[in-house]
């Protein structure tokens, strides 16, 4: 006998809960300072745990506010070390200590090549 599946209703439903979860999660992510810090910790453990589970990727701002190393809400000034070198946004988990590098920098080889369509 054949297994059941599905049906395409349900999976769309599921689908459609997944995110508006995660849309409320990543509501209070991005407000820090109106919750307590094991609420924006459990909170960012649920959104990637959410996320990776209905296979949706999350939007670019709520990457940032997130540890891929130790799954924490990186609260500004608290938790983590923001700089800024040739352009490029790094960002140091003090808890766990990994790095993540945003932006590109600056674009040497594309300088390089202007300079030398110029002469």
């Amino acid at each position: 006998m054949g297994r059941k599946r599905g049906s395409k209703k349900v999976k769309k439903m599921r689908l459609e809960n997944s995110k508006f979860a995660i849309n409320e999660l990543q509501k209070i992510l991005v407000e820090p300072h109106n919750h307590s810090e094991q609420l924006l910790n459990s909170t960012s453990l649920h959104i990637r745990k959410q996320s990776m589970k209905s296979k949706i990727s999350l939007d670019k701002s709520t990457k940032l506010l997130i540890c891929k190393g130790c799954f924490r809400a990186l609260l500004p000034y608290k938790d983590t070390r923001v700089r800024v070198r040739d352009g490029m946004l790094i960002t140091t988990c003090l808890k766990c200590g990994t790095i993540h590098r945003n932006g590109g920098g600056p674009k040497f080889h594309k300088i390089k090549r202007k300079e030398q369509l110029e002469k």
